[in-house]
């Protein structure tokens, strides 16, 4: 399934047909304002319409095809970026964006920028493992030591000054939890 996605987000990206699209566009508009002029100012290219005009649609076509290529490259680095946010998205903190491109353009400083913050994520993600497993074993040993005093009230009965030392745990206790 993530590869059937994967492969529509290449082959059916909005970015790349767009682009392929207005490419084509223009290069309509451009042969018909080539034509058009070249009618208007040689009337002679009216009454010889075929070989003049191949002139035109074989360079159109080249273009059209070099617009297509041109457009995939365009957008290929940004599929990538898509899907390593996606993969950061979904936990897998190590993705990073691979691309064949260094430099400062735009598409460089943004994978740049998501290599960073997943960095920092995952720093962070790591820092908080560390910290949580310190409190826990700054906690652990109160809480082993409040268990013993109970023990030792059970065995001899009510003794105060048993009850006394667990206060002062639960005191250290309360006081590891509100820093």
């Amino acid at each position: 399934r993530a590869f059937r996605n994967d492969l529509r987000l290449y082959y059916g990206a909005h970015l790349h047909r767009r682009l392929f699209f207005w490419f084509g566009f223009a290069i309509f508009v451009t042969i018909a304002t080539v034509e058009l002029t070249a009618r208007w100012h040689d009337h002679t290219w009216a009454n010889r319409p075929h070989p003049k005009s191949w002139f035109l649609i074989i360079p159109a076509v080249i273009l059209w095809t070099a617009s297509g290529k041109v457009a995939r490259r365009i957008s290929r680095p940004l599929y990538e970026l898509v899907r390593v946010s996606r993969d950061i998205g979904n936990g897998n903190l190590q993705a990073r964006a691979r691309l064949e491109r260094t430099g400062f353009d735009e598409i460089a400083m943004l994978s740049g920028s998501i290599n960073d913050m997943a960095a920092r994520i995952e720093k962070q993600m790591a820092d908080q493992r560390e910290l949580l497993a310190g409190v826990s074993h700054e906690l652990r040993t109160p809480l082993a030591r409040l268990r013993v005093l109970m023990e030792i009230v059970r065995e001899r009965g009510s003794g105060g000054d048993t009850i006394d030392l667990m206060e002062r745990e639960v005191v250290e206790i309360d006081a590891l939890v509100a820093a």
